[in-house]
């Protein structure tokens, strides 16, 4: 069998993950091949919930996440977080709702973010996925092959030559064919076929917790959702009635326990998680709770409810990352996204950690295929390999800490996990004491959800209990300690990678909090996102300094030097006269290692000069401009262009 085709990536894997490294390659001019063994994508939502990072790095992606804004439902029914018992508006229906945009400014169903150019987004990942496809499918140096299969590989290296040659097989005919690659990605997820055959295993939590997941389409669910009011005390004394149409609903009933997400309220389209406990989570029949699911939602809305199950499914929730995403013996095979690690759903770091292993892997790859230095391949793919483990560990880690903090609130009303869980595991090792027969006979773990939900159901029956614990619940909301969120902008945008002086390792500046942003130029970390002007002629456009590394960067990754000075101004430009991009300012305010752009930002290549401002002059200058300019003249933000429309704007180095 001979080598059919040639390409520099090969990337295995048509998710997310695989697409958006497929379209940040074709940025840099790689010439790069995706399978995916399937034929179309499933309909099935999956991850949904998409952050600033990884907004920022889709709109490299011919301004994508302009498209996913266009498209998503609009705020106002996935900002919050409820907690209820019933989906009615009985005395405790509603045990409390957390809005997770409240310290945002909203502007027509929009919040306002200052820290990012691309604000985060909720759309399912069976949408994004034709999204990116479509985006995939227009790109010139990405080539397309689904239903075909990744079956194996062999490395090839011959006077001082290497490369990688991959087995396929497509499953329409069987026809075997192999391609020869520079680099191969495997990007095919939590069963990776390229995981398995470089012999990589997971290290962490196998089972954090046994779920059933329910894929239910119900426009009577989604009108109960639209009206469901909760009473609030205003600042006035008054009680008024407020929405609760949520991205998450906690259900905390007798009949039914789990969480929902509300994918698209204008379909109905739901998806359920629902923990296994007992008998139930090793024998489970799925054909019954399918058939009696209906029923359970109806008795948590208190009225029949017309629902349609689409899919139902068994899965463990796993807290696990590899130990290497790189393979040693060739540096040529790289894991990402789901193949190289899997983290629990709550807090919806999964697929946005993935996302951003693509960008990090892109620029190197397009970085040692432009160069051509062959020992630039170890040194960048090892780079790559430490920055990408540490954040992977840090955000599975905050995953767990997620995954407990949403315990707290049924644990206020009788249900505590971590006693159910411990007794699961003890109960799970009594075979060695107690003969089979007496467990099956005596389903221990059954008898103590019941006396758990017993416990439960005669709570709801004691008002004056209830109250206090409703006072309890919204102390627990108001906590980001102990309750689930979404907001997790240090996680997402304040670590920093930190080599030491060997550059043979690299520690990770874990944020002081998951939660929080504070803008600074820590090493290694992402530039703060601040708006800067450009004036062409008669025409004024608004980029962020967080696009201008890319856009310069749209045939090769290029060097981005901020100065303060410009003495060491006139150093760089003797020092560095190509393949760098430099900024500098007058006046600066510097903290130790940390500084913030407050003044006049310029550009300065070889050969002319073009301006980008910042500061509180940039807003008069802008406005200035805006007066004088007609009103039929051309105004854009940069999220608006393509790339190819900078190239009329911005100097080629």
């Amino acid at each position: 069998m001979g080598v059919i085709k040639r390409t520099q990536v090969l990337i295995v894997g048509m998710g997310p993950v695989g697409m958006t490294l497929s379209n940040l390659l074709n940025l840099y001019k790689v010439d790069n091949i995706i399978v995916d063994k399937l034929t179309q994508f499933s309909p099935i939502p999956k991850a949904h919930y998409i952050s600033n990072r990884s907004m920022e790095i889709f709109r490299f992606c011919n301004n994508l996440d302009q498209e996913i804004y266009r498209l998503q439902q609009p705020l106002e029914f996935w900002r919050r977080i409820t907690y209820l018992t019933y989906f009615n508006n009985c005395k405790f229906g509603i045990l409390g709702t957390k809005d997770e945009f409240s310290n945002y400014k909203t502007i027509n169903g929009y919040y306002l973010d200052l820290d990012s150019q691309s604000g985060v987004a909720n759309y399912d990942q069976s949408k994004l996925n034709n999204l990116l496809y479509k985006n995939l499918k227009q790109c010139k140096y990405s080539q397309i092959m689904l239903g075909t299969s990744w079956k194996g590989y062999e490395f090839v290296s011959k006077s001082g030559k290497e490369k990688v040659i991959s087995k396929l097989e497509k499953s329409n005919s069987n026809l075997e064919f192999t391609i020869e690659s520079d680099f191969l990605v495997g990007a095919d997820g939590a069963k990776s076929q390229v995981r398995k055959a470089l012999n990589k295993n997971f290290k962490g939590h196998e089972s954090l917790q046994k779920l059933l997941n329910i894929n239910f389409i119900s426009k009577d669910l989604a009108k109960v959702c639209l009206e469901l009011k909760q009473e609030i005390i205003d600042e006035c004394n008054n009680i008024k009635l407020v929405p609760t149409t949520s991205m998450l609903y906690f259900i905390l009933n007798p009949s039914l326990i789990g969480v929902m997400v509300l994918h698209d309220i204008s379909q109905g389209n739901f998806v359920i998680h629902i923990p296994l406990v007992g008998s139930s989570s090793e024998k489970f029949d799925l054909d019954f709770f399918k058939h009696i699911f209906p029923s359970l939602i109806s008795q948590v809305c208190k009225k029949n409810i017309n629902l349609e199950v689409k899919s139902i499914e068994t899965w463990n929730m796993s807290a696990q990352v590899l130990d290497s995403f790189v393979d040693e013996k060739t540096n040529r095979i790289v894991l990402i996204g789901d193949s190289a690690h899997r983290l629990p759903p709550s807090g919806g770091f999964g697929m946005n950690l993935g996302i951003q292993d693509s960008l990090n892997l892109a620029w190197r790859l397009a970085f040692v295929l432009k160069n051509k230095y062959e020992e630039d391949i170890k040194k960048q793919l090892n780079e790559f390999n430490m920055e990408r483990i540490q954040h992977a560990q840090y955000a599975c880690n905050n995953s767990i800490r997620n995954f407990y903090r949403s315990l707290f609130i049924p644990k206020a009303i009788g249900l505590d996990w971590k006693i159910i869980s411990s007794m699961q595991k003890l109960i799970s090792n009594a075979d060695k004491y107690i003969p089979n027969k007496i467990l099956e006979e005596k389903p221990v773990m059954d008898y103590i959800y019941k006396l758990g939900m017993f416990r439960f159901s005669k709570i709801l029956r004691n008002e004056n209990k209830m109250e206090k614990i409703k006072m309890l619940i919204q102390g627990y909301i108001n906590s980001r300690e102990n309750s689930l969120s979404i907001n997790f902008k240090g996680l997402d945008l304040a670590y920093a990678y930190n080599f030491n002086a060997g550059n043979t390792k690299a520690s990770f500046v874990a944020p002081k909090s998951p939660f929080n942003y504070s803008p600074n130029t820590l090493l290694g970390m992402r530039i703060p996102h601040e708006y800067v002007y450009f004036q062409s002629l008669d025409k004024i456009f608004r980029i962020s300094t967080v696009d201008i590394p890319i856009v310069f960067s749209e045939r090769e990754p290029k060097n981005v030097i901020l100065m303060f000075s410009e003495k060491s101004l006139d150093k760089v430009r003797k020092t560095f006269p190509n393949h760098v991009v430099v900024f500098w300012t007058l006046k600066n305010e510097i903290n130790q290692s940390q500084s913030k752009i407050y003044t006049n930002l310029e550009i300065l290549p070889t050969g002319k000069i073009n301006k980008i401002w910042t500061s509180k002059q940039v807003r008069e200058k802008y406005l200035e401009k805006l007066n004088n300019i007609n009103k039929n003249s051309i105004i854009k933000n940069y999220r608006e262009l393509n790339l190819k429309d900078l190239d009329n704007l911005f100097f080629e180095i």
